[in-house]
This record gives structure tokens, C-alpha cells and sequence, in this order.
């Protein structure tokens, strides 16, 4: 529908904006990452970002940030993902999500269960 289009649009723009702003912001940065999927992609200071790659800004800003793990374990979904010189597959993701915030219910739901790796 266009009008959740046009929605999105501005809530990116919002975004990108804010990122501009305080590139050091990582829940703004998970937050643009929610708005991409699949091939998109965004410019930010004059820098192309898919959603993997916001997600993985997010954790060089804050490697402790259990969100931004969990989005990236679900945007990597097959492959795997190298943030800050460590290699991650999809599972380590979710586990790195995991041992940093154990009691979060929505990690737990998003994990795989082990009989799906």
C-alpha cells in the first residue's frame, strides 16, 4: 500500500537524519536496519549501507547490544557475517544475542532451535 510507503520513507529519512546527526547512536542504527531488507540499501555521510551492514555499525558502537545480534542472526539467515574481525554464522548470532541477555523472551523466540542448524 502507498501510504505505508511513504511511511517508511519518512521513517527512514528520520533516521538517516538522526545517523547523520550522532553516527554514534547504535539503537538508531538497528533501527535503520529494521527499515532495509534483502538488497536495499541506504547512504548515510556519503556511505552505502545494506541491513547487515547497520546492524553490524550498531555492534562496533555497542558489541554488547543484544538487538542488533538478534536482527543480524536474522538478516544473515544463510552464510555467515564478520563483525569486528570475527567470522559469525546465523546460530552464533543468536547465542552471542543470548549470552548477553538471556532473559530476553523475543531472542528466545527468534532463536532457532537447535534440531533447525
Amino acid at each position: 500500500t502507498t501510504g505505508s510507503t511513504v511511511s517508511e520513507g519518512l521513517q527512514q529519512a528520520s533516521l538517516i537524519e538522526a545517523l547523520e546527526a550522532n553516527p554514534e547512536d547504535p539503537a538508531t542504527w538497528c533501527d535503520l536496519g529494521d527499515t532495509l531488507s534483502g538488497d536495499d540499501t541506504v547512504e548515510v555521510n556519503s556511505t552505502t549501507y545494506t541491513e547487515k551492514d547497520c546492524y553490524i555499525k550498531a555492534l562496533k558502537i555497542d558489541p554488547l547490544f543484544s538487538i542488533a545480534w538478534c536482527n543480524l542472526g536474522v538478516a544473515v539467515s544463510s552464510g555467515i557475517v564478520v563483525v569486528s574481525g570475527t567470522t559469525y554464522s546465523q546460530q552464533a548470532c543468536y547465542v552471542t544475542a543470548l549470552e548477553i541477555e538471556p532473559g530476553n523472551a523475543c531472542l528466545l523466540y527468534t532463536s532457532p532451535s537447535p534440531r533447525d542448524s
